[in-house]
């Protein structure tokens, strides 16, 4: 169970644009004309637990890409760190820089003015579906929590495309 923040499940996703790791824009509603997509975002390249959730995202592709779903990863980190961190780890998908903290104001995850996560996204995980629609959220209502992988996969495969 997660906090019940940001835009509800059967919603239409917010679109963003944002650069991956190697400065490309990356398009949600681009991305989305190849297959369903997870949209996580994370507080902090280098974090503990960052690294534990990003390394198990990594062992899950090839179940992830069976259950017809991309992923993408986006924190307030600027793109050199992202691709120090992507390097460091082997990170096998796109990690998006939000400095601004503007697609995680989109998507209601932006911690506020307090605190150690002040200007960082909390961890969550919205499950968007080839029309844009938001199949599955999960929000953490602590930081040092992990998503329910297995509800995760399930969720995928629950909308895999035919």
């Amino acid at each position: 169970m997660g906090l019940d923040i940001g835009p509800a499940v059967g919603t239409k996703a917010p679109d963003f644009t944002a650069p991956d790791e190697m400065m490309r824009p990356y398009h949600m509603l681009d991305a989305l004309e190849k297959g369903n997509l997870f949209v996580t975002f994370y507080p902090a390249d280098f974090g503990m637990m960052c690294a534990v959730v990003m390394r198990t995202f990594k062992e899950m592709m090839e179940q992830f890409a069976a259950a017809g779903v991309q992923l993408i990863a986006i924190s307030t980190n600027t793109t050199y760190s992202h691709g120090y961190f992507k390097d460091a780890i082997h990170i096998n998908f796109p990690l998006l820089a939000d400095v601004e903290g503007k697609v995680a104001s989109l998507y209601g995850v932006l911690s506020g003015e307090e605190g150690y996560l002040k200007g960082r996204s909390t961890r969550a995980v919205f499950l968007v579906d080839g029309a844009g629609i938001i199949e599955y959220k999960w929000v953490a209502e602590d930081p040092a929590y992990e998503p329910n992988y297995d509800e995760m996969l399930a969720a995928a495969l629950k909308i895999k495309r035919a």
